[in-house]
């Protein structure tokens, strides 16, 4: 039987499906793990974010591990890996090892989908103090969650306020005019981009000037937001795809115009399709808002390959990739 406490299913978790940046406990790791996507049937790829921590002046503190420490401060393919080198195994359908976790290995899950259906119909003004408008209706519509402290319920006054927004066929539609309408805000000064927060996570990948679009970081009063792109219909279902990075062969440095609005930007890694033809691989969360919303862009990248099915195969640049420096900037 499963019991639940608040938004956290305990016991048997056979059988559940994990949603893409929700939070899991994995059985003697004393950890939380950030779920990425579902790579078999019976596990996800998944990245250590919280551990457990003896220092108690750790602003964190979660249910089941206790006073707790970040260890993954940003999403970039190394710092995950570093952070959760104890989660490595071998994956051929990517040819590296990649950190992994058995749904049998997990003791506990944070449900996203139950606490925004919670807060949406007990509290609603909590989305509308934590949220802007377009945000809160994706909320209330099933098409957005919370993730980090905010779903671990380890959030305290400073904590950031941590989105996802689900753009799979079910959601794009809505995901979209959400996109139109904060860009509105922006442009009204109801809300403002969070700059600090921009130029920070550029400068962790060593580029200047982020690619990110103004929604990607916002500031609401003194509330700090971030908004996370997931496709959940192409990230619960098992990885069929093949990808091959080859570093050796550094790909020239492009300039590449991307439409907007492609669902693939969403999933993991992000597969989108460029106006010439050129499609682009990421290995790194951090492209994906700019990837969906679009524009032209420098992209330096490696040579990469991902067999889609039995038959198609397509040659792509991959950014985000563990062996070397690559980047998108914006460019055109």
């Amino acid at each position: 039987m499963m019991l639940k406490t608040g938004h956290m299913a305990i016991g048997d978790l056979e059988g559940r499906q994990l949603l893409p940046l929700s939070l899991a406990v994995v059985r003697g790791l004393e950890a939380l793990v950030l779920i990425i996507r579902r790579l078999h049937p019976h596990s996800y790829m998944a990245a250590v974010k919280y551990s457990a921590a003896v220092d108690r002046s750790n602003p964190w503190s979660f249910p089941l591990i206790g006073e707790a420490k970040r260890v993954l401060a940003s999403y970039d393919t190394r710092t995950l890996l570093k952070a959760s080198e104890k989660l490595l195994v071998h994956e051929p359908l990517y040819g590296v090892p990649v950190p992994e976790v058995s749904v049998s290995d997990l003791i506990a899950y944070y449900d996203p989908v139950q606490q925004a259906r919670y807060y949406a119909s007990s509290y609603p003004w909590i989305l509308e103090r934590w949220l802007p408008e377009p945000l809160a209706r994706l909320v209330e519509r099933g098409c957005a969650y919370f993730t980090g402290s905010v779903l671990g319920a380890g959030a305290h006054e400073a904590s950031d306020i941590d989105v996802v927004v689900d753009v799979s066929s079910r959601c794009l539609g809505h995901a979209i005019n959400a996109i139109e309408d904060l860009n509105r805000l922006l442009a009204a000064g109801k809300i403002r981009q969070d700059h600090e927060k921009a130029l920070n996570e550029a400068a962790s990948r060593g580029i200047e000037k982020p690619p990110s679009p103004p929604w990607q970081h916002l500031k609401l009063g003194k509330t700090a937001i971030s908004v996370s792109l997931v496709s959940v219909e192409s990230r619960i279902i098992e990885e069929r795809r093949i990808f091959r990075a080859d570093p050796a062969r550094l790909a020239t440095r492009k300039q590449l115009c991307i439409p907007s609005g492609q669902e693939g930007a969403g999933d993991y890694p992000s597969i989108v399709e460029a106006e010439d033809g050129t499609y682009i691989v990421s290995y790194d969360g951090y492209y994906a808002q700019a990837l969906f919303s679009g524009g032209c862009f420098h992209v330096r990248g490696v040579r990469a390959s991902v067999v889609l099915g039995h038959v198609e195969t397509i040659d792509a640049i991959a950014v985000g990739v563990r062996e070397a420096w690559t980047w998108i900037t914006p460019g055109g």
